[in-house]
């Protein structure tokens, strides 16, 4: 009985502390109603401050939030600039976001069933309105940021001078570390000056480690025109390794073609590797390549390969070999090194071929420059009894006249006198006259034989003189 009178008179709190009770709950609850509010509005309020945004920096855009959270927000629906011709269409884009002491930091963004439109111009890819989104450059070397990367189907239409090149993406991962995924572009026609390229497809694999990106693939082209030459199907296997600026690079290349062909030289095929490194200044490397059943005015060759240093800078240079196998000079082309070995030992050199056509002295031309010295040609008198420009023109071209009706002691002089002088080939059609045929030859007349008899008559007794005055 005496414990309840105690209670009984335990004395009530003051007035005043029962107000700052009620006064700081009601705060409470007035905070809490305040948090509820703004989380069930964080949806409009976020879509208003995001549309305040896009409207400052002048892009148009039109998305649906679908969730928001404090560690991250989803949009669907997503369409940046003018909706009949956008530059970004997306299913949807969601970031990850963590918050730092100074503010909120995006770390991450997915992305799925992404199309981009972008051209290149300058050296510089443009996308759009989305440009106006970009930080501004902050003069540092290029670098890969921090940030979680994860594309699903994501597509690129980037214009460039060349000609439209279409870009699939797909990969996941930290993108300075870490990062996995797969580029594949293709082209109907690229342009780079005077050279084409046709059908090209370049599946890729990229994968970043410690922010160094490496990239490896084929590069494959249906048909490739550069000026007069032309290669059918090349294929070339590509691993390179770039810096983490991006303004360096290592690697190698394997070449593979079909068939190559120039008005100049044609080849079956061509097989091979160009191994590069350097940057943009200056690049170096060793090539090796081999052409197969090799064809060209020269002559022909099973094989011929080039082994050797190369440089591309302010002086490209070239340090290797070139090797034939089972090469065959043509007949023209053994002609002129043997009358150029005979004119650098002082031998007079006698050009006797067939006439079968009238432009015979023209082929003769070409022969002429492969030795480096102008030839002189008897022709008959008749083809200076033509016009004065005709006549002319033979005179200029190294011609010189012979009556073959009779014996012309002067041309036969003359002759004889060029072959002795070795300065200059002596171009004599045995035959004389044009044959219409090139299967066979027609009688020769003896002229040549007599002049060719009489140079060397004259050259040896000149050779024993000089030997009885030393």
């Amino acid at each position: 009985m005496s414990g309840a009178s105690e209670e009984d008179q335990t004395p009530p709190p003051p007035r005043r502390m029962q107000k700052r009770y009620r006064l700081i709950l009601g705060l409470a609850v007035l905070l809490v109603a305040g948090m509820v509010g703004l989380w069930l509005f964080r949806m409009p309020l976020a879509t208003r401050i995001l549309d305040r945004e896009l409207a400052r920096r002048g892009v148009r855009a039109r998305y649906d939030v679908e969730a928001l959270g404090f560690g991250g927000q989803r949009l669907a629906n997503v369409v940046f600039g003018d909706p009949r011709n956008p530059d970004l269409v997306a299913d949807w884009l969601e970031t990850q976001t963590r918050i730092t002491p100074s503010g909120p930091e995006v770390v991450g963004v997915l992305a799925g069933r992404v199309r981009i439109r972008g051209r290149l111009k300058d050296g510089r890819v443009s996308l759009g309105s989305l440009d106006r989104l970009m930080p501004p450059p902050s003069g540092k070397p290029f670098s890969l940021p921090d940030l979680f990367v994860d594309v699903q189907d994501g597509r690129i239409r980037l214009e460039t001078p060349a000609g439209p090149v279409g870009i699939a993406v797909r990969g996941r991962g930290q993108l300075n570390d870490g990062f996995a995924g797969r580029i594949a572009a293709i082209a109907p026609s690229l342009q780079f000056g005077a050279c084409t390229f046709s059908q090209v497809a370049t599946p890729l694999h990229l994968r970043i480690v410690d922010a160094k990106p490496a990239v490896s693939g084929v590069f494959r082209v249906g048909d490739a025109r550069c000026g007069d030459a032309r290669w059918k199907r090349v294929a070339a296997d590509v691993s390179v390794n770039l810096g983490a600026a991006m303004d360096r690079w290592q690697g190698q290349a394997r070449l593979m073609t079909d068939a190559f062909r120039h008005p100049l030289a044609r080849a079956a095929a061509m097989r091979g590797t160009i191994s590069f490194a350097g940057s943009v200044a200056k690049t170096s490397g060793q090539v090796d390549l081999a052409a197969e059943r090799v064809t060209a005015e020269q002559g022909t060759a099973r094989a011929l390969s080039v082994s050797g240093r190369y440089g591309v800078g302010d002086v490209p240079r070239f340090g290797g070999r070139v090797r034939l196998g089972g090469g065959v000079v043509a007949p023209g082309v053994m002609a002129a090194g043997m009358a150029r070995a005979s004119i650098d030992a002082g031998h007079g050199v006698l050009v006797t071929p067939n006439h079968c056509r009238d432009e015979d002295p023209l082929i003769l031309g070409r022969l002429a420059r492969a030795v480096g010295r102008p030839f002189f040609i008897l022709a008959s008198a008749h083809l200076f009894m033509g016009s004065k420009l005709q006549a002319f023109l033979l005179r200029r071209a190294g011609a010189f006249s012979i009556y073959r009706e009779g014996m012309d002691k002067q041309a036969v002089q003359t002759s004889i006198q060029i072959l002795e002088s070795a300065e200059r080939p002596l171009v004599i059609f045995p035959e004389g006259h044009i044959s219409r045929t090139n299967d066979r030859l027609t009688p020769m007349l003896e002229g040549t034989s007599l002049i060719a008899r009489q140079a060397e008559h004259v050259g040896a007794g000149d050779a024993r003189n000089d030997g009885m005055r030393k």
